[in-house]
């Protein structure tokens, strides 16, 4: 699957900062640190119109919508840095940041299949994401989009994302907003805009920061194997409603903790891991998340 790059331009948030935005990470964005930047592709079908209407009205609508939408997710534009001199990572937002947008073009590829639900190697989806650019050794973007085009067929936009700047739910909020902005022109009153970026509303002992940095998790192993092969499966539980307080709907970060790693037999596994969501879903997940954080004294609410 070739891919033919168009152009690569910045798009800016349409308000431009005054001053420069520094956010300091919390322990739900710092579990992200070992982890690769993560990517999402979203298929739009699109048979009856043409490579000149898609690069005349659709693109330009795109463009115009990321920059209005960028305003209420201003961390998205900038970088995470970690000097020397500094104990852990942050967010930093200067008033010219920008995020990276490709453009290109695939016309060796079938659609339909690529964007169907059936297995496909994962290195045929490659083409559809940008990568997260690294200015430096101590500084990475934030996010980066690519929309590509397949003439007379559709087109996708593939994000890449650093996940300690944001989790899933931010990720679907930022997506929305974007669809709605895009769609009729105006900020979405049912999306809790803007978001929230102040840091206190996480009421996390700063034990657990610190209890992070000791012994950081790594996950290895194989995504896929053979019943004589170990599957490391790992899950994550959203702590908006059980932190005390609860945190805002619009808050703009990470606020989810992995919660269990398994590994086993692929076979055994999803017997026991279909079996047990079936009989208490609710207890198991719960049971884990409380007995890895109960050291810690009083950060969740009781029930």
């Amino acid at each position: 699957m070739a891919n033919n790059v168009i152009k690569t331009s910045r798009v800016g948030p349409a308000t431009s900062l005054v001053d420069p935005l520094i956010l300091p990470l919390t322990f739900f964005d710092l579990v992200w640190l070992p982890d690769k930047p993560t990517n999402r592709v979203i298929f739009y079908k699109l048979t009856e119109s043409s490579s000149d209407s898609f690069y005349s009205v659709i693109l330009p609508k795109l463009e115009q919508s990321l920059s209005l939408v960028l305003t209420h997710f201003l961390p998205l534009s900038g970088h995470v840095k970690w000097d020397p001199q500094d104990p852990k990572p942050y967010i930093a937002v200067f008033p010219q940041d920008s995020v990276s947008l490709t453009v290109a073009e695939i016309t060796d590829a079938d659609f339909s299949r690529v964007s169907g639900k059936g297995l496909r190697h994962q290195t045929e989806l490659h083409p559809l994401v940008s990568e997260l650019p690294v200015s430096s050794s101590d500084s990475a973007s934030a996010f980066t989009l690519q929309i590509t085009l397949f003439p007379k067929q559709g087109f996708c936009i593939g994000l890449t994302i650093n996940h300690l700047v944001m989790d899933g739910k931010t990720v679907v909020k930022f997506l929305k907003s974007w669809a709605h902005i895009c769609k009729y022109g105006t900020t979405p009153q049912d999306l809790d805009l803007p978001m929230l970026l102040d840091r206190k509303v996480i009421n996390i002992l700063p034990e657990l920061e610190s209890d992070f940095f000791k012994r950081t998790p790594y996950l290895s192993g194989n995504a896929r194997g053979d019943d004589g092969d170990t599957v490391p499966f790992t899950f994550v539980a959203d702590f908006r409603d059980r932190l005390d307080p609860p945190v805002p709907v619009n808050y703009f970060g990470n606020c989810v903790y992995l919660s269990a790693s398994l590994e086993t037999k692929p076979r055994r596994f999803w017997r026991r891991w279909i079996c047990k969501c079936c009989q208490d879903s609710k207890r198991f997940g719960e049971g884990l998340i409380h007995e890895e954080l109960s050291q810690y004294g009083s950060c969740t609410r009781k029930e």
